[in-house]
């Protein structure tokens, strides 16, 4: 009924004074953009940020399967675990053992890595897990991709040293 009402013959003026009023709107609301672009690059922006989320995810993941901080999160499970069993003996004492809960240390592993290269080293070499992005080597500070069996935070050339 309104629009009917709008399209008369008489409010023409109105309607060509509106206009102008109209496409500022429309700039203003589309970041000076047609509708289509703007909703288009938004797509793109949305797209984008869940290509990066989604790297960070594997990223993440890809860490935390390293052995050193699998050892570490075990040694860490078994700290809890030896917490809980002494909180049933002693309850005063569960707030000091928790204050030592750091996943943090030495690693225990059963397997050593010979100082020289050999074929057990080369195919762990080829077992490489690639990161979506760069991290810098905490010893030399050179970027690199490619993730150590053992160590995350390490290239692949302080890691075979170390």
């Amino acid at each position: 009924m309104h629009i009917i009402k709008y399209k008369h013959v008489n409010l023409r003026l109105l309607r060509k004074a509106l206009m102008g009023c109209f496409d500022i709107q429309k700039q203003v609301m589309y970041d000076g953009l047609s509708e289509d672009d703007y909703y288009e690059n938004r797509l793109a922006e949305r797209t984008l940020r869940r290509q990066k989320a989604s790297e960070r995810c594997h990223q993440r993941k890809y860490i935390a399967e390293t052995k050193l901080r699998r050892g570490r999160l075990d040694k860490l499970e078994q700290l809890k675990n030896n917490s809980q069993q002494e909180e049933e003996e002693e309850e005063h004492k569960l707030h000091q053992y928790q204050s030592l809960l750091i996943p943090d240390g030495h690693v225990t592993t059963t397997t050593t890595t010979p100082l020289l290269p050999t074929s057990t080293a080369q195919e762990e070499e080829e077992d490489v897990k690639l990161l979506p992005k760069l991290r810098s080597c905490y010893v030399c500070k050179v970027r690199f991709r490619n993730l150590h069996h053992f160590y995350d935070q390490l290239c692949p050339t302080c890691a075979t040293l170390n």
